[in-house]
């Protein structure tokens, strides 16, 4: 499967541990040297606040992604075990 960023940043990343909607993907990393995908990066609570700087972004290492669907992503993650949307739909 061949899939591009734009393509990406238009699926929601699910967490398969607790189904917590963690929000879009705004971007991804990855290593110049091996050429290879490292982590996406999804806007944390404060996106709002990046138009000053002060965001604080949420970065899910590319290997926690079980499977990509035509409209989701699902991950397999502890480390977003407590992050789930508040009502304003920010990542807490």
């Amino acid at each position: 499967m061949k899939i591009t960023v734009e393509q990406l940043r238009a699926k929601e990343v699910i967490n398969l541990r607790n189904g917590a909607r963690l929000g879009f993907i705004e971007d991804v990393e990855f290593d110049t040297e091996s050429g290879k995908v490292e982590r996406m990066v999804l806007p944390g609570k404060k996106a709002l606040s990046r138009l000053v700087g002060k965001g604080e972004d949420v970065r899910l290492e590319w290997n926690k992604i079980r499977r990509i669907g035509d409209d989701i992503v699902l991950v397999d993650s502890e480390d977003t075990g407590d992050l789930a949307k508040n009502d304003r739909g920010w990542l807490e």
